[in-house]
């Protein structure tokens, strides 16, 4: 079983904390998966949502530790990913104005 992370209450406990060998630290419990960015973001959305949508996305995000418009473009990536690309046969395209 691995040992619990400490709080630190400063920059400068942390980084004395990483000083020493990390081994008995690491698990599960300790570390989770963090997605980077690496695409540049070259373009803006302005969307316009309920208040208390745009609250409950705020909260989610807030549990999950990352920037609410972070959260709201990670799922919009996983939305994507997860649905089965189409021929496009029988559906008119909108157009975008």
């Amino acid at each position: 079983m691995s040992k619990k992370l400490p709080a630190f209450k400063s920059d400068k406990e942390a980084e004395k904390f990483l000083d020493q060998d990390l081994s008995d630290y690491i698990s599960a419990e300790n570390f989770a998966p963090f997605q980077f960015e690496f695409k540049p973001k070259q373009k803006s959305v302005n969307l316009r949502i309920s208040e208390e949508l745009l609250n409950a996305v705020r909260a989610v995000a807030h549990r999950r530790g990352i920037p609410y418009q972070r959260y709201i473009r990670q799922t919009l990536e996983a939305s994507l990913q997860s649905k089965k690309p189409r021929s496009g046969k029988g559906r008119a395209q909108r157009s975008g104005k």
